[in-house]
Order: C-alpha cells, then structure tokens, then sequence
C-alpha cells in the first residue's frame, strides 16, 4: 500500500510541475483550451439553421409577361433562393456569378408564355457555380422544382380545358407517387451532417498536437532528464504525469461538446449521451496514445509535430464521412484502420444515429483500445531517447 501511494505521490507530483510548464507558456495554454474551444463554438454557431437559406441568385426576364413575374415571385419565396438581381442580358448575370456575387442564374427567354400557351415546349435554362458545392445543390433544388411547377401547371391548363377532372388531370401529372425518408437525419441539417465529425476533428489535430508537443519541447528545452528524474526514472509514471492534466481539460471539452450538440441542439443521439461520452473519452485516449507513439518512434521534435498535424488533417478525409471508405482504393481502404477518427465516426454513426448496441461497433472500440496501448511499444525507447538524447537545433 505505502509503494502505491508513493507511486501515485511521484504521478501527482510531475502533473503539477506540468500545470506549471502550461500556465507560464501562453502558446501552450492556447493550444490546449482557447484553440480548441473558439473552434468548436465556431463550427456549432456556423450553421446554426442547418441548411443555408436566401441564397443570392440572379434572373434574366427576357419575356416580361405575368407568367415570367409570377415564376420570378415564387423564386423569390422558396427557403433557399433569394432574387436579389434582375438582369437584362446575360453577359451581366454571368459577370455576378464570376465576382461571387451570386451563386445561380435562371434565364427566362423571350416569348416564354406564348410558347407556353401555344404547347410548343418552350425552354428554361439555369446555371449554378458548383464551385460552391452545399449552395449550388440547394439552388439547383429550388430551380428544378420551380421548372417542374411551370411546367406541371401548363399540363394541368391544358388537361382541363380538354374536360379532366381533377383525378385524372393528378394522376396524368404524377402517375406514381413517391414517398421519401430520409433516415437518421429528417431535417437534412447540415449542423448534424458535418459537426459531429468536424468538431471530434479539431479536438482530435490538438491533442495529436500537444502531446507530441509537450514531450518534444522537454528535449528542446533540455528538461528531459529533470523531468524523469521527478518521475524517479519510470517512464510510464513521466508519461502518466504529465498527460493527466491535459486528459481531464480534453475530457472537459469532450463533455461539454457532446452536451452542447446532443442536449441543447437537439442532434441526433439514439443511444443515449452517456455511451458518446464514454466513446468521447475512449476517443481522446487513443489520440493521445497515438502521439505518444508518434514522439517515441520518430524522436525529431519538429518532424514528430509536422506528422501529428499531417495525420490530423488527413483523418477527415480518411473517415469516410466525405467519401465512402468502401469505394476508396484498396490501400487506402486498408490504411483508413489507422486513423483514430475513423473509428470514432463509425461507432457515432452506429450509437448517434442507427441506435445500435456497441456490440455492432466492437470492432471499432476494439481498434481505439489498440491505440491506447500503441505507446507500450515505444515507451522505452522513448525513455533512452529521454536521457541521452541532446536536441540539435
């Protein structure tokens, strides 16, 4: 008992010199809370309506008629559209689309109703810039739907003054009915889409960061062996100490997010915000034991931090939440196992989302495991490096 309490004396006494070392560096303090924390209230207040609404558009009225007025009104109402320019030709549209200043044109051409009322197939065209991807698709909605109408509503005229009834005249228009459901995510919310990846992303480039950092800058400084003699020359009780405050303010910020996005935003979470956040902390662990490995095998400090972040950055990629893993080159199907973020987005999709039990994620909280317990490969020769190393600048 009394080796116990002296070990665990020797833990404590390191995480306090470590509390020291982050409130006397501002950078490090900077990286370890505000970064994190202006990133995640950046991303969750970025979409705070879920999908953007009154995009900017241009339309070119070359008919000038109640028909082509009564189709630029209803544009005008849709959610995500909004007229904001009336051309008169379309060179000038375009020259707003090109200064982005408008993110589609719909082009009502002359003769439009005449063509119309005469059944000669009159043509609407529209463009969207794809290079704004989420407000091109929402535009492109808004106008298909609008040509449909147009279109739906002179078939209609036409069906009844041939003597339809109503009945018939709806099932001419739209023989088969269509239901959609959109699974898991109703609302379409891109809130819900992107931030319960992107947020986990960001926590997840910092603490890659700050581990790597907080050891490498001990053989920077030239502390490595002060540090490990605190610690009486046991690596697992340096690296114990002095992960332990960084764990509880990452552990913090884990805690409050899942709240914030499954309690106060009201996104999905069929499995209740007690497993997410047990999966939060399972999360963090591993990319901290990802880092620790990372210093350990590579030993540069600058190459260690330069890696920590390329890895971070790829991992959003990698996860599968903006391309599908299982359509990805075999290599890099293979190398996706090797990215933390991936597992944690798929035990998010099967607990927030389907609701499933962990049992159908196993896999993933099995590979998370595997990262916590990376750094036992490396932690001794870390320790070598610890004590002989001498930093070249």
């Amino acid at each position: 008992m009394a080796g116990f309490l002296q070990r665990v004396n020797i833990t404590f006494n390191v995480s306090r010199r470590e509390v020291r070392r982050i409130f006397s560096t501002p950078l490090y303090l900077f990286c370890l809370l505000g970064a994190p924390v202006f990133m995640t209230v950046f991303f969750l207040t970025l979409m705070g309506n879920g999908l953007p609404d009154n995009l900017n558009v241009a339309v070119i009225d070359q008919d000038h008629s109640t028909n082509s007025r009564s189709i630029i009104r209803n544009i005008d109402a849709f959610q995500h559209s909004r007229v904001a320019y009336l051309c008169s030709d379309f060179t000038e549209a375009r020259d707003l689309m090109q200064r982005g200043k408008i993110y589609g044109i719909f082009l009502i051409p002359e003769g439009f109703s005449r063509d119309l009322q005469s059944q000669r197939q009159p043509t609407i065209s529209y463009y969207c810039n794809d290079a704004y991807y989420p407000a091109a698709s929402l535009i492109f909605q808004d106008f298909m739907q609008m040509s449909e109408l147009v279109g739906g509503a002179a078939t209609q005229s036409t069906l009844r003054a041939r003597g339809l009834d109503n009945q018939r005249t709806a099932a001419f228009l739209q023989p088969i009915i269509v239901e959609r459901h959109a699974l898991n995510n109703p609302w379409i919310n891109y809130s819900v889409y992107l931030n319960n990846v992107l947020v986990p992303s960001v926590l997840m480039i910092f603490v890659f960061l700050v581990t790597v950092y907080t050891i490498g800058v001990e053989l920077k400084d030239g502390t490595a062996r002060e540090w490990m003699k605190m610690a009486d020359d046991s690596i697992f009780k340096a690296i114990m100490g002095k992960l332990l405050p960084q764990t509880c303010i990452f552990f913090i910020l884990g805690t409050i997010y899942n709240l914030v996005m499954f309690g106060l935003l009201k996104m999905p979470c069929r499995g209740g915000i007690p497993i997410m956040l047990l999966m939060t902390y399972l999360f963090i662990l591993a990319c901290q034991g990802f880092g620790v490995f990372l210093i350990g095998l590579i030993t540069n400090f600058r190459f260690s931090m330069a890696i920590s972040c390329l890895w971070g950055i790829v991992s959003i990629s990698m996860s599968g939440f903006t391309f599908p893993v299982s359509h990805m080159q075999p290599v890099l199907k293979a190398l996706s196992i090797f990215f933390p973020l991936r597992h944690y987005f798929q035990i998010y999709v099967c607990e927030a989302l389907n609701g499933y039990s962990l049992y159908y994620c196993l896999d993933h909280v099995i590979f998370l495991l595997i990262f916590i317990l990376l750094p036992l490969t490396v932690l001794y020769r870390l320790k070598g490096v610890l004590l002989t190393y001498k930093y070249e600048p």
